[in-house]
């Protein structure tokens, strides 16, 4: 029980999407025994007189396999959750500081993500490694600008790989347990999005990418010449809130949650949807584009001009990433839309934020996000700003078929030996990002160290 709102609006809406989910359809039968139990164990909750919102690992599973388009295989994606906590806890024994308290993330009804106290993205991830690897003088090199090209095999066994770095130079690493691939994905291989396109994005040829270059799907097509398995290669997530310029989900201000308005100045979503819902809702807006709207209170910005991000405010504005005025009417000018239809907009997203009552789309809550906790989206307090936001692909949540021990399976259905895979290049979960990252490269690291 883990999320324990005081607001009363907070609890009222987190009750009402509990029992949203227990009622979804779904033919998977994994999924109903979660339901059910997720149903009894509430009425036991509440009996009890229990007054913190009801959370379990069936119900985060619920949360995620409904999120994710009920696309993930439920044995993986309930293994995932399992092993969350108990990977936040070995993170926080090497040394990484998390924050105290859950937040949302775009796409998400649940504050579920806890971060890096003084690190933004997988930085903080990265230095706590390579500090204990230092601090306990572990046997680990560390080789970069390789490019991992083949999978070595002997007898039927994964025993190395080979790779070539920037300079030419050819390496053969040998492996006596196994290898792990974490390879990432291949948001950034439009050729390997449109050859596994399941239809769900109308033109994935036009889509820019806010992940690394590097996402280009080696380590599947390495897997693939020796016989390994793939599931979901069709399942790409968009992140809708990203720059029209670059593709990058960064810089902006504000937070996913705020105000959208199209370029007609009017509102077209409910801004707490799942992503796939928001990214396919802004696409078919005019040029696909929308601007993401927040005030003094909910910019993120501090009293030092800089943003959440770290960034200063004034040079995203001389970029042409943000905008900002004193009014709205001035704030409608300056991005070009029409000045009465934002206005009204406006208006009415504020009554909707002060009543909790959303008539046009149904929105739950109004209440605090990840840049602003305790407050609300609402645009009551000048400065005001915004910012021309469209989707990229994201993350592709198909890849390699694994079992929950991280061991890639083969078309034959059985594991390959000496060979795991964690992350992204993985498939079967949904969830990918850091918590499948750092949750599946435990689990292969055990495995391939036979723990």
């Amino acid at each position: 029980m883990i999320v324990t709102p005081s607001n009363p609006s907070k609890l009222k809406s987190m009750a009402k999407r509990q029992v949203f989910l227990i009622a979804r359809e779904t033919d998977n039968e994994a999924v109903k025994g979660w339901q059910k139990k997720v149903a009894e164990d509430m009425e036991a909750y509440k009996a009890e007189g229990k007054t913190q919102v009801y959370d379990s690992l069936e119900y985060m599973s619920l949360q995620y396999f409904f999120r994710f388009s009920q696309a993930a295989d439920p044995e993986l994606l309930y293994d995932l959750v399992a092993k969350s906590k108990p990977t936040k806890e070995w993170l926080g024994e090497l040394g990484f500081e998390w924050t105290d308290s859950p937040s949302f993330l775009l796409g998400d009804t649940w504050p579920r993500w806890f971060s890096s106290v003084s690190a933004h993205g997988g930085d903080g991830f990265i230095s706590v490694f390579t500090d204990a690897i230092e601090e306990k003088n572990y046997n680990v090199e560390i080789i970069k600008e390789v490019r991992a090209g083949e999978l070595l095999t002997a007898d039927g066994k994964v025993v190395g790989v080979k790779g070539t770095a920037s300079d030419g130079t050819e390496y053969t690493l040998n492996a006596n347990k196994g290898v792990v691939l974490a390879t990432g994905g291949f948001s950034a291989n439009k050729e390997m999005l449109i050859e596994y396109s399941d239809g769900r994005w109308a033109d994935i040829s036009k889509l820019q990418t806010d992940n690394d270059p590097a996402m280009v799907g080696d380590g599947i097509k390495m897997a693939l010449e020796i016989g390994a398995d793939v599931v979901d290669m069709g399942h790409l997530q968009l992140v809708p809130t990203c720059d029209p310029k670059t593709g990058d989900a960064y810089p902006f201000i504000g937070t996913g949650t705020n105000l959208y308005v199209n370029k007609e100045g009017k509102r077209f979503v409910n801004e707490l949807s799942d992503r796939d819902t928001l990214s396919n809702a802004a696409l078919v807006q005019t040029d696909g584009i929308f601007y993401m709207v927040c005030d003094k209170n909910n910019s993120g910005v501090g009293e030092d001009g800089t943003t959440y991000g770290g960034q200063n405010i004034q040079d995203l504005i001389d970029a042409d990433i943000v905008v900002k005025a004193d009014t709205l009417e001035e704030l409608a000018g300056l991005i070009g839309v029409d000045p009465a239809n934002f206005v009204e907009t406006i208006e009415k997203f504020n009554e909707a934020v002060k009543t909790g009552v959303d008539p046009e789309f149904n929105r739950a809550s109004f209440g605090g996000d990840f840049i602003n906790p305790d407050g609300n989206p609402g645009i009551f307090e000048a400065p005001f700003y915004a910012g021309p936001r469209t989707p990229s692909a994201h993350i592709t949540k198909g890849g390699l078929k694994v079992n929950t021990s991280a061991e890639v399976i083969g078309t034959d259905g059985n594991a390959i030996p000496g060979l795991c895979a964690a992350g992204e290049v993985t498939g079967g979960r949904t969830v990918a990002g850091l918590l499948e990252a750092m949750t599946s490269g435990r689990t292969a690291g055990k495995t391939i160290m036979g723990k």
